[in-house]
């Protein structure tokens, strides 16, 4: 095919009504894919600042959490510190104690239980039972629908104490520093050191 020839083929299409109907829809369909992709060039640019938000805002809470946990940790400390100083014979107490994992959260849980019992004859007289059990849960979310409703939080548990205590070389003081201690955290008395002062 030859130039004029393509030309003349051109021009025949353009006089052409339904053909210059294709045209105009097509030009159309590419208009609306270019304001498309800029629209959704846009949202996937909040998408990305609202989940670089999301991501400040857990670091943010996980630090808040780590200091709870710290906070938690040096209170017991004092706590027990103050305590012991009351004692009779104890003078000055210094306390180191150690804790089993952090911070658990108990979130609410929704469980169904369905059973199912279905009886089957044949017809040579036999019997057949049968037993189905499901089970299904699922966490309970909280109002904003994103966080798991919290039903309690369960600090972490303290495995061992020592402590280092002015009147501590009294066998009566130890006992009682220790007997405290058991009490307290609700240990055995053999995961309880404790050391006079020097």
């Amino acid at each position: 095919m030859n130039k004029d020839d393509f030309k003349k083929k051109i021009l025949s299409m353009i006089k052409d009504q339904r053909m210059m109907n294709v045209i105009a829809v097509v030009i159309i369909a590419l208009f609306a894919l270019i304001v498309l992709s800029f629209f959704n060039k846009g949202s996937s640019s909040k998408l990305t600042l609202a989940n670089n938000t999301s991501n400040q805002e857990k670091s943010t809470v996980k630090n808040q959490d780590d200091k709870q946990i710290s906070t938690y940790e040096d209170a017991q400390r004092e706590s027990l510190r103050n305590i012991l100083q009351n004692i009779k014979g104890v003078g000055d107490v210094q306390v180191m104690m150690y804790f089993e994992g952090s911070e658990s959260k108990v979130p609410a849980v929704d469980t169904t239980d369905q059973t199912s019992v279905t009886e089957e004859k044949d017809k040579d007289s036999g019997e057949r039972v049968t037993n189905q059990k499901n089970s299904n849960s699922k966490v309970v979310m909280a109002n904003n629908g994103n966080d798991p409703l919290i039903l309690k939080t369960e600090k972490p548990k303290v495995t061992g104490i020592v402590i280092v205590a002015q009147g501590a070389d009294s066998s009566k003081v130890k006992y009682d520093i220790t007997k405290a201690c058991a009490g307290l955290y609700d240990i055995s008395m053999d995961k309880i050191n404790v050391y006079p002062m020097k």
